[in-house]
């Protein structure tokens, strides 16, 4: 079952890839693109945190 959080940091994981140009090692909008990559890092943040592990 996928969880809606997943849904957004695969399409935000996507976004900032096409951003990112490999030849010069840049983003094509800076700012822009480090909100993305914040927005990631609480994205993965929340779907960690939110996993509990089950132990006998």
């Amino acid at each position: 079952m996928f969880r809606p959080l997943v849904i957004i940091a695969v399409i935000l994981g996507v976004v900032i890839l096409r951003h990112f140009d490999f030849k010069t090692l840049t983003f094509k909008d800076p700012w822009l693109d480090a909100l993305y990559i914040i927005v990631l890092v609480v994205v993965i943040f929340l779907l960690f945190r939110g996993k509990k592990s089950i132990t006998p």
